[in-house]
């Protein structure tokens, strides 16, 4: 039942590839289930199931990202800086300000207009 939790959780937020070892340093500490070294291997292995799962979402990853229509080395480093810049502020604003609010915020290629965002 976890791996498919962990499936689900995975398709929402792919940060979640870090529970696997995140189990594990929790077995480490604080329930102490690695007092001896005879017990790594069935630890090890009720996690293989999530490591498995984690592979294939990285792989994925990779994947769609070498797949994606304007990678990221195709805009100049000073655009994407102030890109960065600008983003800051607008989501400072709508932080404050919740309006215009979207899904995606494209990359505006004519100028960095934060005003209109």
């Amino acid at each position: 039942m976890v791996p498919a939790w962990f499936a689900m959780g995975l398709m929402s937020k792919p940060m979640l590839v870090t529970v696997p070892l995140v189990l594990l340093l929790v077995d480490y500490w604080p329930l102490g289930r690695l007092s001896n070294a005879a017990q790594l291997p069935g630890l090890l292995r009720e996690k293989i199931p999530l490591f498995a799962f984690s592979v294939l979402s990285c792989v994925a990853t990779v994947f769609a990202q070498k797949q994606a229509i304007a990678p990221i080395s195709y805009f100049p480093f000073p655009l994407r800086v102030c890109n960065a810049l600008v983003a800051y502020v607008a989501y400072l604003w709508k932080l404050i300000y919740p309006a215009k609010l979207a899904v995606l915020y494209p990359l505006v290629m004519k100028g960095l207009e934060a005003w209109l965002l």
